[in-house]
């Protein structure tokens, strides 16, 4: 069997003592010296992870300042001319407002008309800009004369 001082010494018990005690501490003294360097590196990539972060805070910040309102939608029906289903068409091609309208040409209109089908193309577009203008420069009264002379949307 297994005996941990064969030869019977007194003073062994400090031998086995050192033997422990030795291995324990050149283990502790490499892994100390391991360590620092992972830890070193670990801070290391920690401090470009938080600048990191930072800096994705801030851009997160300062899209949120750019973020433009809320999409305000003009109502085109007020043109001569455009109905709900026009709207809608014009809408979805991304002419939301009377600027936009205004600053469309009347031949860009019938593309987007004709793409809506055969039942748009009967529509003349050539008034709808200069009556978007009047409407986004706040000319309502110009407008509604100019509406008065209107037939449809045509002159």
């Amino acid at each position: 069997m297994f005996q941990l001082n064969p030869l019977d010494l007194t003073n062994a018990w400090w031998q086995h003592l050192l033997m422990l005690i030795i291995p324990g501490v050149i283990g502790y003294i490499i892994g100390y010296r391991r360590g620092n360097g992972t830890i070193a590196g670990l801070q290391a990539r920690l401090a470009q992870l938080d600048t990191e972060v930072e800096q994705c805070h801030q851009s997160v910040a300062l899209l949120a300042v750019q973020k433009p309102a809320a999409a305000t939608f003009d109502d085109l029906k007020v043109v001569e001319g455009i109905g709900p289903a026009i709207e809608k068409l014009l809408n979805e091609s991304g002419i939301r407002t009377y600027v936009q309208l205004s600053n469309t040409s009347p031949e860009t209109i019938r593309e987007i008309l004709g793409q809506g089908g055969p039942r748009f193309q009967v529509h003349d577009p050539e008034s709808w800009p200069k009556q978007a203008e009047m409407a986004a420069s706040g000319k309502w009264a110009e407008l509604k004369e100019w509406q008065n002379v209107l037939s449809g949307g045509k002159a």
